[in-house]
């Protein structure tokens, strides 16, 4: 075979060598192509191949390599050699193993230049500048790449400086020098669009996208980064395809979309790993975190950083973690720990300290030093920092975290005083966020805007800016998913105590009502009010394939539930297994709590096209018609019931805000340093109830003093939030509360003004936000038109063991008033709930709930065949107008950003029902078991939900009821309120 040139005999040297993995015919066919001369055009179009495969399935690429290397070796060519190992090295970086490609670059640049092939040399130097930039060896790689731009300019090679151009702007954008970078990246794309459509072109606009998110032109990266997955795609690059998801997900970061940016980002991730990609999937990784910390997740993020200080490792990228870290240090101060916090940016100082082309990550872990340190009140600090290191970042044209830095240093300046500086940065900020869409930090720099114009007196002014913040808030929230949207930080619960603070002092109580409630737990109500279904579903094959995951994790930890000792256990080796237990059901609950988001972050609802949840439009007087539009519709629930007033509780501060709505008409008080003492006095009552509770235990009832010690604190509590109102209830026969913050722990109903309970002069119910109240009463009505003549109740009675010795007598009291059906003990189960819950209109279940505060999803009631927690109940399709749940503290639950109580009260809201019954603390279960019958009875006869707890309260209240001990008490008759609709069944 001769082989003269790029010809048909070379093309078939090619396709023999692709038909053939046998390492004696390749050394044939090799041997005859290096005696036929012209060995250089052969090599030039095995490299050709070599990365032609390199594209397309990286592991294919190296047999292409070895046969170049072979090659030179039969012909005696150290520059073929040298061609090998750059077409090698070039493979290495792609399978992310840098160090090694780094040292094949050596050896390649060293044989190049023993040989005097100075273009080689130069072309090598183009892949060794992207080794040297993922290890940080950044001024080797620039010194390099400047000297090889000159020798590949000098020869007219057109396409390897555009290549080397391409390249030293990824360096510069790692250096964190977008502005440098963007002229040569602007280069290579020309270049490349030149000469079509091929994998070159697709590298140029991800590259360039790149720097466009990082100069902060967000929505041209976005377009730019869509347009590189899909020719990436085109052209069977799965990894490439799959590192252009990740960088889509980080921008949909950036914009605020979280639920998109949590599915994408995870889902790239995922494809990164099973392609080979670790490095890449690490970055992705990294966004990952940003992600956490943004929606307030910080246990997660910290979690996941950890992870990722080891999947870096390999890599030795200090500025990977750098990024990676700043997130951590973050994630350490969003839950509380701003002394680790603080250590850690110290440890990355110290890193990256006497580095000059490191600087700007030296300005970025500043920038993050200044938020930790004006986060814990520490403004003067903060503020000479932010002055030092914001000509930084915008020198080298960051320009986000730049206006992050001049939102931040607005905040700092207004505190001091210096209104006009602060409201120039705020204003510097504003026009990057309107500019690129990014509603977060609109939101923040409007926010300072208003606070500003109010503390020049600009009230009306004012108000309308943080009107405008607060819509660019919502529009955060409503692209995050119900659990993380839950948990959601960030500015908002600042932002709407300045909006309801700002209204009030305009003499307008409404629309601080409307603020508050665009405050209160609108997750809940966005999802109930506008039927988003947030249950987990297969959409596709890997949603489906998480649903069967969880179902196995749920599985085995039913199974470690079940096989845990009780506290009477004598057997050794199982209380020895114990802790392993636990460890393993800790992980798999944290397994568990991550895929139900995950698949809640799927659903279309949240996706940026998406109409579910759009917004109120921008008007200037939009907020007074929205406000009066909503105190129109509560008006109108409370005139459903004669005498109703509505008390609704924000926290500002220290201070609470009590908003008193009756005929019509919103009236506001200022309750100062109410806030501070309410937490005082539920931390005592807490007490107090713990140790009523232990007393019982041991029957010896609830000592007189610690009665009186109750009945103090209950006193105490009224003077707080009830007594400044009480002109504003005459004549009143029922009180609908709306709690905030710790008040969600009061018994509003068990309130003591020093002669009487509130329960003894008024019926009271609660509802989590005024707006669903209209919810509840529609969903009441619609089951009321499916319901039988004759009501289906449904009761499901379970001793745990016989430790709860008077529930079966309490389900039985209960079925015999409902004339339902009784699941007692053994046939008390979850599938027996789950088969009947379509079919049942009031339903009630005594049983032992388990509330658990680190995370509320795992709270749970106990049954026959296991715990049904609060992951169980969103599953269910209920069609009961009154669920019960006569267990310990199934009203209680964690109370997250936007005053979200996440927990079993708000699973079985969602899942349908309209009237819930539950305990604010452990209850005592003779006494439970009497109430329940009075309560019931009364419900039998007609009365309504709320009148009836009522009547079976003031029957305990005065010791009317039949039980062996003094139930006179709070502790025995006042755990239980009435959530959602009061009326009758």
């Amino acid at each position: 075979m001769t082989v003269g040139g790029p010809g048909p005999d070379l093309e078939q040297l090619v396709a023999r060598l692709s038909a053939t993995l046998d390492p004696e015919e390749r050394r044939l066919l090799l041997k005859e192509a290096a005696a036929a001369g012209a060995v250089w055009d052969t090599a030039e179009r095995l490299k050709v191949e070599a990365d032609r495969a390199r594209y397309q399935d990286v592991d294919s690429s190296l047999p292409w390599s070895e046969a170049i290397e072979e090659l030179g070796r039969l012909a005696g060519d150290g520059t073929i050699i040298a061609l090998a190992k750059m077409a090698e090295a070039f493979t290495l970086c792609d399978k992310d193993r840098y160090k090694e490609a780094l040292a094949l670059f050596d050896q390649a640049s060293d044989l190049f230049r023993a040989n005097g092939h100075e273009m080689g040399w130069a072309r090598t130097q183009i892949g060794r500048t992207l080794a040297c930039m993922a290890l940080s060896r950044f001024d080797e790689a620039l010194q390099r790449a400047a000297e090889a731009r000159s020798i590949l300019a000098a020869h007219g090679a057109e396409a390897r400086v555009a290549g080397l151009d391409n390249n030293l702007a990824l360096l510069l954008e790692r250096m964190n020098r977008p502005a440098e970078a963007i002229g040569y990246s602007e280069r290579f794309l020309e270049y490349q669009r030149a000469r079509g459509s091929g994998y070159y072109a697709a590298h140029a606009l991800s590259n360039h996208a790149l720097l466009l998110w990082r100069l902060g032109r967000v929505q041209e990266a976005l377009a730019a980064h869509h347009e590189a997955r899909e020719r990436y795609a085109a052209l069977g690059a799965e990894a490439d395809a799959a590192r252009e998801d990740a960088n889509c997900g980080g921008i949909l970061l950036a914009l605020g979309h979280y639920a998109e940016a949590v599915t994408t980002l995870a889902s790239a991730r995922r494809r990164l790993l099973a392609l080979g990609s670790p490095y890449q999937a690490a970055l992705a990784g990294v966004s990952l975190v940003e992600c956490y910390v943004r929606m307030g997740r910080f246990r997660d993020a910290i979690v996941a950083a950890k992870g990722l200080d080891v999947e870096l490792a390999p890599f030795e990228s200090i500025v990977d973690r750098v990024r990676a870290t700043v997130w951590q240090a973050l994630a350490n101060a969003g839950a509380g720990q701003d002394d680790t916090a603080l250590e850690i940016l110290d440890t990355l100082a110290a890193l990256v300290e006497g580095r000059r082309e490191l600087s700007s990550y030296k300005a970025t872990i500043d920038l993050t030093r200044a938020q930790l340190l004006h986060g814990s009140g520490r403004g003067s600090e903060a503020g000479p920092l932010l002055d030092r290191v914001a000509p930084l970042l915008r020198a080298a044209g960051l320009a986000v975290e730049a206006a992050t830095a001049q939102v931040l240093r607005s905040a700092i300046l207004l505190d001091e005083a210096r209104d006009v500086e602060a409201l120039q940065a705020a204003g510097e900020a504003l026009a990057t966020s309107e500019r690129e869409g990014l509603d977060w930090l609109g939101a923040r720099a409007l926010h300072v805007r208003g606070r500003v114009e109010a503390y020049r007196g600009a009230t009306s002014t004012a108000r309308t800016t943080l009107s405008q913040a607060i819509r660019r808030l919502d529009r955060v929230h409503r692209r995050t998913a119900w659990d993380d949207r839950a948990a959601f930080a960030n500015t908002a619960a600042k932002l709407y105590e300045d909006a309801v603070a700002l209204a009030l002092r305009a003499d307008e109580p409404n629309v601080a009502l409307y603020y508050v409630e665009r405050a209160k737990a609108r997750a809940l109500a966005d999802h109930l009010q506008g039927d988003i279904d947030v249950r987990p579903r297969a959409r596709d094959a890997h949603s489906a394939a998480l649903i069967d995951e969880m179902g196995q994790l749920r599985e085995r930890l039913s199974w470690l539930q079940a096989a845990r000792p009780g506290l009477g256990a004598t057997n050794e080796h199982l209380r020895r297994a114990e802790p392993v237990q636990q460890s393993e059901g800790s992980e798999i609950e944290r397994r568990i709590a991550a895929i139900w988001r995950e698949l809640q972050a799927t659903n279309p609802a949240y996706r940026s096209e998406a109409a579910a949840l759009d917004v109120v439009a921008d008007h200037d007087d939009s907020d007074v018609r929205a406000a009066q539009e909503l105190l129109t519709r509560v008006s109108a629930e409370l005139e459903q019931g004669a005498g109703t007033v509505l008390l609704e509780y924000f926290a500002v501060g220290a201070d609470l805000v009590l908003l008193v709505v009756r005929g019509g008409k919103a009236d506001a008080l200022w309750l100062e340093g109410a806030c501070t003492e309410i937490q005082r006095l539920v931390t005592l009552f807490r007490l107090n109830v713990t140790r009523s509770a232990g007393a019982v235990a041991k029957g010896s009832g609830v000592p007189q003093g610690l009665a009186a010690n109750a009945c103090g604190i209950l006193q105490q509590m009224y003077a707080v939030l009830l007594r400044a109102a009480r002109p504003l209830l005459e004549g009143a026969g029922r009180l609908i509360v709306v709690p905030h913050g710790a008040a969600h722990h009061v018994p509003f109903h068990a309130l003591h003004d020093g002669v009487r309970y509130l329960i003894e002069d008024y019926e009271v119910s609660y509802t989590p936000c005024a707006d669903l109240l209209g919810h509840f009463t529609a969903r009441h009505a619609l089951l009321a038109r499916q319901h039988q003549p004759e009501l289906r109740g449904l009761v499901l009675s379970y001793s745990h063991g016989g430790s709860l010795k008077h529930v079966e007598r309490e389900g039985q009291w209960v079925a015999d008033a409902l004339r339902g059906e009784l699941l007692a003990e053994d046939r008390a189960s979850i599938a027996a709930l789950a088969a009947r819950a379509g079919e049942t209109d009031v339903m009630h279940l005594a049983t032992h709930g388990t509330f658990d505060p680190e995370e509320p999803m795992f709270s749970s009631l106990h049954l026959h065949d296991g715990r049904l927690s609060t992951l169980d109940v969103f599953n269910l399709e209920l069609h009961c107008s009154l669920v019960t749940l006569s267990a310990c503290e199934t009203a209680l639950g964690v109370s997250g950003a936007g005053d979200e109580l996440m927990g079993l009260s708000r699973a079985f809201l969602y899942a349908g029902a309209p009237s819930l019954v539950l305990s604010l603390w452990m209850v005592e279960d003779q006494s439970t078991a009497a109430l329940m019958r009075e309560f019931y009875s009364a419900l039998r006869r007609g009365r309504g939900k709320a009148a009836a707890l009522r009547e079976a309260q003031r029957a305990l209240l005065t010791n009317e009821v039949a039980t062996d001990i003094d139930v006179s008490g709070p502790f025995f008759w006042a755990p239980f309120q009435l959530i959602g609709h009061a009326g009758t069944l």
